[in-house]
């Protein structure tokens, strides 16, 4: 059986094996599945191990600290991320994520505690990661949003659309960006 990670790799390479094992639960993988891939270079020819990890925070925390230092080096930019949040009592009830590169801000995650909802919580909390954004130099802001939930609240904040992808079935997926 092939992996999905080899597969993807047999447009380029040799294909080395596959070894499934434990029980199947639903669609989803086991998380000890692996895949061995042999890679042939006219220099070298290495076997190189993928396995599918789940839960993956810490895991994925390791490996884009690589990408991101490389795309630091390459930019001179440094990625800068932040959130903002409000509290009722020992819980969130609204926050946002912003992650700050190569002079732009990427939204990540605005959410309002749906009974709080249309009071202009997310519109303050909104501002408040822009400004924060451009306070770091991000003269552009970015995001995207599904069919199903905030597309009119970021175009009413000057958001404006520039792809759209037909996914997941019967809904879409919309990026939208404005300047800062």
């Amino acid at each position: 059986m092939v992996c999905a990670i080899a597969h993807q790799l047999a447009l380029s390479y040799e294909i080395g094996h596959c070894t499934l094992s434990g029980k199947r639960q639903g669609v989803r993988p086991p998380p000890f599945e692996t895949c061995t891939v042999d890679l042939e270079t006219t220099v070298t020819k290495k076997t190189v191990r993928f396995e599918i990890v789940e839960p993956d925070d810490a895991v994925y925390a390791d490996y884009s600290s690589n990408f991101s230092s490389y795309n630091e080096r390459q930019s001179g930019w440094e990625i800068q991320t932040f959130s903002i949040v409000s509290h009722e009592g020992d819980r969130i009830s609204a926050g946002g994520r912003g992650h700050v590169y190569l002079g732009a801000l990427e939204l990540r995650g605005l959410w309002v505690d749906e009974e709080l909802r249309g009071q202009g919580i997310g519109t303050v909390l909104l501002a408040r990661i822009e400004k924060e954004g451009a306070n770091r130099g991000a003269s552009l802001a970015w995001l995207y949003t599904y069919s199903w939930q905030a597309e009119d609240f970021y175009t009413r904040h000057g958001y404006k659309p520039y792809a759209k992808l037909d996914f997941p079935a019967g809904h879409y997926r919309v990026d939208m960006a404005k300047e800062l």
